[in-house]
């Protein structure tokens, strides 16, 4: 959770998507600086 929190990009307001160094990406949802939710983003291959 740490390595997606690090590498985040906001992709809308209080929405954002960081990648672990094992390429899973996950989904937060940040407000006043903190994780209030988060969880796996799927992508079908």
């Amino acid at each position: 959770m740490k390595e997606a929190y690090t590498n985040r990009v906001q992709i809308a307001p209080n929405k954002y998507v960081g990648q672990t160094s094992s390429r899973f990406k996950v989904e937060m949802i940040i407000e006043n600086g903190e994780i209030t939710t988060a969880y796996p983003k799927y992508t079908r291959r």
